[in-house]
């Protein structure tokens, strides 16, 4: 599992810093992943997982480009990976990983001082949905649209392969959704490779070869 989860952050385009991680823990906090993660697209009711664009305005993007134009196919795709592989402040739908606890239970701490020792939290709630009534949060990841936050508890982090939920600004902790664990959390996020695969598909659906 360990080197499941090293593989697919190296993929993704980041690395660890500890060659044996003892835990999902240790091995969060070793990670450095400087690019934007971007949802795969899935299949849905009204439209399958091919027939979507996978990063919000890349459209836009690939028919504004001279090489899109010129039918340089593999400068195209050199020039894809450059610009969506790189950090951005732009609002692609994109989530950025970030590491951040929050401990709103944990006595003599900044949060248990400003959240008032997590009064404002349902304990019945999250002991439901997390198995915890009282946990400690890391936050893994954040995002300007729906969910704002991602999140394993440290307790499940002594795991090499823990939960990871997620949460919007909007119903902060009080509507949480379960991600899978952090190895399926990990891969639904597209690779640099994924994502080129995805748009070499398209374009070949939309320019196929002539017989």
């Amino acid at each position: 599992m360990q080197d499941c989860l090293r593989e697919r952050i190296n993929a993704l385009g980041g690395d660890v810093a500890v060659a044996t991680p003892r835990d999902a823990l240790e091995l969060l906090l070793a990670t450095q992943l400087p690019f934007p993660l971007y949802p795969a697209p899935r299949d849905t009711p009204w439209a399958r997982a091919d027939e979507q664009e996978p990063i919000f305005g890349i459209s836009e993007f690939i028919a504004a480009h001279p090489a899109h134009a010129a039918n340089d196919r593999a400068a195209l795709l050199r020039d894809v990976q450059a610009h969506y592989y790189a950090p951005t402040e732009e609002l692609r739908g994109q989530v950025e990983f970030r590491l951040q606890r929050f401990t709103p239970f944990l006595e003599g701490s900044d949060d248990y001082i400003e959240w008032a020792g997590g009064d404002d939290f349902d304990s019945a709630y999250l002991a439901e949905i997390t198995g915890h009534a009282t946990p400690e949060f890391l936050f893994i990841g954040f995002s300007e649209g729906y969910p704002n936050h991602h999140f394993v508890c440290v307790a499940d982090a002594g795991e090499l392969n823990p939960p990871v939920y997620s949460t919007d600004h909007e119903q902060y902790l009080s509507d949480i959704t379960r991600r899978g664990s952090l190895r399926e959390w990990l891969a639904s996020f597209m690779t640099p490779a994924e994502l080129l695969q995805r748009v070499n598909d398209a374009l070949d659906r939309d320019n196929p070869p002539s017989v």
